[in-house]
């Protein structure tokens, strides 16, 4: 693989997964066929908006790492909405049986799965050596706390969902998400107010 030349097969998998598995529950579930559609439609769009938006023309050595970094956003993106998608239509086309408790169990404790390895990999992500607009150690030490929230707020929004009462395991888990997100947007905040 070049790494001068952003991943493009792994988003590409997610989108027609999004796609394929949006489809299929709309399908299977007629009621709710507009939200699923919209999701199906929508993503690959949103990806398409941001990468024509964003990169115009030729792009230069430090665009192709921010086009790398998106690539990768929208690989985690598509992945997030890809395994709800496919558990929807799994429950849905009486694949696997079970009772509504555990399927809302099931799928909320794959989602807080799915965004701690999101935010493993976080920190992770190298900061553009070629970029001179930002201060590199700042940037590398926001990318350990985001990966630290998130991974923090993704295993209690999994426990959340594994062993609280069903009756507000929803409330609580998303609580907590919108606590460990906020956390990190204001971090983000308070960062560029002192550039």
């Amino acid at each position: 693989m070049n790494p001068d030349r952003p991943q493009i097969i792994t988003p590409m998998i997610m989108t027609a997964l999004v796609i394929t598995f949006g489809c299929l529950s709309a399908w299977l579930n007629p009621d709710a066929a507009v939200l699923f559609l919209a999701v199906a439609a929508g993503f690959p769009v949103v990806w398409l908006l941001v990468e024509r938006l964003k990169f115009r023309g030729a792009v230069s050595e430090e665009a192709m790492e921010e086009l790398s970094s998106i690539r990768n956003a929208i690989t985690s993106a598509g992945l997030m909405l890809a395994i709800p998608l496919a558990m929807t239509a799994a429950y849905t086309s009486q694949l696997v049986q079970m009772n509504d408790d555990f399927e809302q169990r099931t799928m909320g404790v794959v989602f807080g799965l799915v965004f701690a390895a999101y935010g493993n990999l976080v920190p992770k992500r190298g900061v553009s050596l070629k970029s001179t607009s930002c201060d590199r150690a700042s940037e590398q030490a926001f990318n350990r706390f985001a990966g630290r929230m998130f991974m923090l707020t993704a295993v209690v929004y999994a426990a959340i969902w594994a062993f609280a009462p069903i009756d507000w395991a929803l409330y609580a888990a998303m609580a907590v998400l919108v606590c460990g997100i906020g956390l990190v947007m204001l971090r983000r905040l308070s960062a560029s107010r002192k550039d």
